[in-house]
């Protein structure tokens, strides 16, 4: 017979570490998208900067749609961990309470 094992507590308080990682995030976006607007369409209108714009912008636009993913993913850990370590105490007490009740 396998275990399953976890120490509720600790993952309760680990998880605020997830958010700290989605504000460093955020700011590391905004960072971004602030100097990339500074630096504005620098490579011209000729037909080399229009080449380079055709491939450039697109990238630039899901690379920073991205980086908002990655910020919404460490939320959404924070929010599974929490729920994770109550469903798990829930049925650990759930059982221990059938156990200690002869079923």
């Amino acid at each position: 017979m396998s275990e399953l094992w976890i120490d509720v507590q600790i993952v309760r308080a680990l998880a605020p570490r997830f958010v700290g990682l989605a504000e460093d995030i955020e700011r590391s976006k905004a960072d971004l998208e602030r100097e990339m607007t500074a630096e504005g369409s620098s490579w011209g209108n000729d037909e080399v900067g229009n080449t380079f714009a055709a491939a450039y912008l697109p990238g630039s636009e899901s690379v920073i749609a991205g980086i908002s993913m990655m910020a919404g993913v460490m939320r959404n850990l924070t929010d599974a961990l929490y729920r994770t370590s109550d469903n798990f105490e829930g049925v650990d007490a759930e059982l221990a309470d059938n156990f200690a009740g002869g079923l």
